[in-house]
């Protein structure tokens, strides 16, 4: 594929609130500059609304689909999860769906224990032994986060599985699949979420959340046969609305500026030879030394178009206003989508945890489409590089070099067209993920 591949998201949904958001206005030109070296996103900011007494500290992982990290502010730190919990709840109930020991149209009892929950906390105002549907559970837990669904939930899978009407018997299964999925860090106590016992860092969750996706891409595809349930922005009647706001919010809308680099294109010891013995750039030197030619690409100014497609939010006193983002755009690759998963905990306001979220997402997508273009430039150099070594180029001894990642030599050099400056910056190397 080549040319600019800055394309629209093939999710967009017709909304009615689209934000478009300039990283240039967001974070200035220093920062726009700091892109070009592949910098982390930015850090925690400290303005917004007031903290209070008791309110964890903030922290956040932004992870791609494929484990490139493109930001960590305590992501291995122990964070109180609220009502993210109740990812690990849908998790498993999606799990004895696809297992067939339950359907959507199948009916699950509202428990005693639920049903006791405090008036506030028990969404639903069901009275114990009443019925819901599996479907009903589904919307219920991601759209308004019921805490009486997740606790009569969470009970009949345990009967299901294990034969006990218990909500403490499903919290057993929840970090049993915690264990599995490689949650190391992560202590369930409950199904909902609600108490501040519940233990887990933004790694786990984003391992959750990863997972989650994998593993139920029928919630995600568009397909009405199945509903998606995570993005689900209404249940029941307009005035319900689904705690995630960024489901409004976006489709959200980055950009990034014209750019040039100039490398140093390895070349392989048969066309490294054949420029020794026709230039003698090199003599004496060994073939086999990795040596680069220098090229430079310039990368058009393009945009990009993101959505939010999920997974779910939570609040106590304690965990503050927090969030497991699933984010997509298409992969300008293959056409494909490309996820982004935010994990972000100890917020001040729903209003500043959204707009954080936003803000770190078009960082980390303008840091994604910027590597994914210059890689492409670069295969097309590459491809006329033994054309190249034939008509006297300049042999230069090259830094360490990673053939096939993201190429670029450690003191690349970038010329940033909005200042017109010169910058020697180092570079960060991504690596696959396994």
């Amino acid at each position: 594929m080549g040319g600019l591949l800055f394309k629209k998201s093939k999710k967009k949904k017709n909304k009615s609130r689209n934000k478009a958001f300039s990283l240039k206005a967001l974070f200035g030109s220093a920062v726009m500059a700091g892109f070009m070296a592949f910098s982390s996103t930015p850090a925690i900011a400290d303005d917004g609304a007031p903290r209070w007494r008791g309110l964890q500290d903030e922290a956040v992982l932004v992870v791609g689909e494929d484990g490139r990290v493109f930001s960590d502010v305590g992501g291995q730190s122990q964070v109180a999860p609220a009502s993210t919990v109740k990812l690990m709840t849908l998790y498993l109930l999606m799990e004895t769906i696809h297992n067939g020991d339950l359907s959507y149209d199948d009916q699950i009892v509202m428990s005693p224990r639920a049903a006791s929950i405090p008036v506030g906390y028990r969404q639903t105002n069901m009275s114990a032994w009443d019925r819901f549907s599996v479907d009903y559970a589904l919307r219920a837990m991601f759209v308004y986060s019921a805490n009486d669904v997740a606790s009569s939930t969470g009970a009949r899978i345990s009967e299901i599985r294990t034969g006990q009407w218990s909500e403490d018997r499903f919290v057993e299964l929840m970090n049993e699949k915690a264990r599995e999925l490689g949650m190391e860090n992560t202590h369930f106590v409950d199904a909902s979420g609600m108490s501040n016992d519940n233990v887990t860092t933004p790694y786990d969750m984003s391992v959750l959340a990863r997972s989650f996706v994998r593993d139920y891409p029928e919630l995600f595809d568009g397909d009405i046969a199945i509903a998606d349930y995570p993005s689900e922005p209404y249940f029941e009647r307009p005035q319900v609305r689904n705690t995630n706001g960024l489901l409004r919010d976006c489709p959200c809308e980055g950009d990034t500026p014209e750019y040039s680099i100039q490398f140093n294109m390895a070349i392989n010891a048969d066309d490294l030879t054949a420029v020794q013995n026709k230039e003698n750039t090199l003599e004496g030197g060994d073939v086999q030394e990795r040596a680069g030619v220098v090229r430079r690409v310039t990368i058009p100014e393009g945009s990009f178009v993101f959505d939010v497609d999920g997974l779910k939010t939570g609040f106590t006193s304690r965990a503050g206003f927090s969030i497991v983002a699933s984010s997509v755009t298409e992969n300008p690759e293959t056409g494909e989508d490309y996820r982004i998963y935010v994990t972000y905990f100890g917020g001040a306001s729903a209003q500043d945890r959204n707009e954080f979220v936003v803000d770190v997402l078009s960082t980390a997508y303008s840091e994604y489409y910027r590597t994914e273009n210059f890689r492409l430039a670069r295969e097309r150099e590459e491809s006329m590089s033994k054309a190249y070594t034939q008509v006297s180029p300049q042999v230069v001894p090259s830094n360490p070099f990673f053939d096939s990642q993201y190429v670029l030599s450690m003191t690349s050099t970038f010329f940033v067209n909005d200042s017109q400056e010169r910058q020697q910056r180092p570079m960060k190397k991504f690596s696959p993920a396994n």
